[in-house]
């Protein structure tokens, strides 16, 4: 992980029934204020469509597929610049849907001038799978861990929670920075539309996923169901 590399335009401050344990957020109350803390996933137990599959594997592999591709994206990247860094956090004040406006880009060349790069991964096809998660009914069509939509039924967010969340996995203060690190276990950007999140889950694990998941049903949501973006059709 190069995101302390030194870097000009760096931030400032910057069917189914399915019964899924996922109780993958803990939240606890610091100094008058909410901060996120994750906890082990517990095993979830599945039934219908997920019951012939193990869905924490199936997310561990989306994730897996494309971080392998990221680090290959990464090295490529650093044979083509003198100075250069992964995971770099700016600022974005006029981009109002983007989340405290905070993203990460993949990769910045910083020779003569400040380069961002994103890398473009392969998608992962599959059929779409049903099933629930706590009270919700939860339907994935498609999954890029890059471009990940979550539409949800919740007339408003529980924005503290979202908040906390959103401190934890992308972790602006560099509070789980550790020197040396390969990738830096967080995510690069969140979007909030109506009825959706667009999350580019970069470099975070899986906890990331199904904790924001846990946290949307916990304040109420009915129905989730999971997008790209960029829509492309399965073939």
């Amino acid at each position: 992980m190069g995101g302390r590399a030194n870097v000009d335009a760096r931030i400032t401050k910057i069917d189914v029934c399915v019964n899924v344990n996922l109780v993958a957020a803990g939240k606890i109350l610091v100094n008058g204020g909410r901060e996120f803390r994750r906890a082990p996933l517990a095993c979830p137990r599945m039934a219908g469509q997920f019951h012939r599959m193990n869905p924490a594997a199936f997310i561990i592999g989306i994730q897996s597929h494309y971080l392998d591709q990221f680090r290959s994206f990464v090295k490529e990247q650093q044979l083509n610049c003198v100075q250069g860094s992964s995971e770099v956090k700016f600022q974005l004040p006029d981009q109002e849907e983007l989340f405290r406006q905070l993203c990460c880009v993949d990769f910045v060349k910083n020779d003569r001038k400040v380069e961002p790069a994103e890398l473009a991964p392969d998608i992962v096809r599959f059929e779409p799978i049903s099933g629930q998660l706590g009270s919700a009914d939860l339907l994935i069509e498609q999954l890029q861990w890059n471009d990940v939509v979550i539409h949800h039924t919740l007339a408003s967010l529980p924005l503290d929670e979202l908040n906390a969340w959103f401190q934890y996995w992308f972790d602006p203060d560099d509070e789980r920075y550790r020197e040396g690190a390969e990738l830096g276990d967080i995510i690069h950007s969140l979007w909030v539309r109506p009825k959706a999140l667009t999350v580019d889950f970069g470099t975070a694990s899986p906890d990331a996923f199904w904790s924001l998941l846990a946290l949307l049903e916990g304040a109420g949501a009915t129905g989730l169901r999971i997008t790209a973006s960029t829509g492309q059709a399965l073939s």
